[in-house]
């Protein structure tokens, strides 16, 4: 009786709309979108999208990060030089004015945006008297954890790394920081990246700032340019 009753559970628990999911999209370097910067040394170029706003961040995470305490970059990296450009985890620097902030491993950050189990099997108990706390609860914590997995895996694949970068190639990856949960300005962000070039003992530095970023103001509406009316020659 319990089997059945389990399965009823994981069932509708499972397919109700309010469900934990989790449906992240791929997400690419545009170097001309909205708030996106760049930076270059000794052909070396190296461009953002940030993604703390909220929009940005449900498209690729389907979650706010922002609101988990995230704030997550796209950053990516072209090698001009003729010579192999590399960098770690570590030479990726997030400066908030004159302090760096706190780099998380993509796990780290997967760990604070996770999904929650806690009230749907409350929830679901009460609208289906059938179903009792434990079972419904222990349904959902399965299918919350499947989704978990899934979120850590993306964070994990989307995460920029070490590198060895051949000449003329490229490469793009997210760089997760911590952050406030209640913050939502971040006026003097400022990524610096620290790599070396193949045979040459001098780092090569590369300071990117991003413009300034208030989540708590809406995204700008895209600025459509009217075509002006012809002037009438005269006869």
């Amino acid at each position: 009786m319990k089997s059945i009753l389990f399965a009823f559970a994981s069932i509708l628990i499972l397919t109700a709309s309010g469900c934990a999911t989790y449906t992240p999209s791929m997400a690419k370097i545009d170097p001309v979108a909205a708030g996106s910067a760049k930076g270059q040394n000794k052909g070396v170029t190296v461009h953002i999208n940030e993604h703390i706003r909220k929009a940005k961040s449900e498209r690729a995470f389907d979650t706010d990060l922002r609101d988990d305490g995230v704030a997550a970059l796209l950053v990516g990296i072209q090698n001009g030089h003729g010579k192999p450009f590399s960098f770690t985890e570590n030479d990726i620097v997030l400066m908030d004015g004159d302090k760096p902030l706190t780099r998380l491993s993509p796990e780290q950050a997967a760990e604070k945006a996770k999904k929650s189990a806690a009230g749907r099997a409350i929830g679901w108990s009460l609208i289906v008297p059938i179903i009792s706390i434990p079972i419904a609860a222990t349904a959902s914590v399965m299918h919350t954890n499947k989704v978990n997995r899934q979120m850590r895996e993306d964070f994990v694949n989307k995460n920029l790394g070490n590198m060895v970068l051949a000449p003329g190639k490229d490469v793009s990856g997210f760089a997760f920081f911590e952050v406030e949960k209640t913050r939502s300005s971040f006026p003097n962000l400022t990524l610096v990246l620290t790599g070396a070039l193949e045979g040459e003992a001098e780092k090569v530095k590369i300071s990117v700032a991003l413009a300034p970023i208030d989540t708590a103001v809406p995204d700008a509406a895209p600025v459509t340019t009217a075509t002006p009316e012809p002037t009438a020659q005269p006869k």
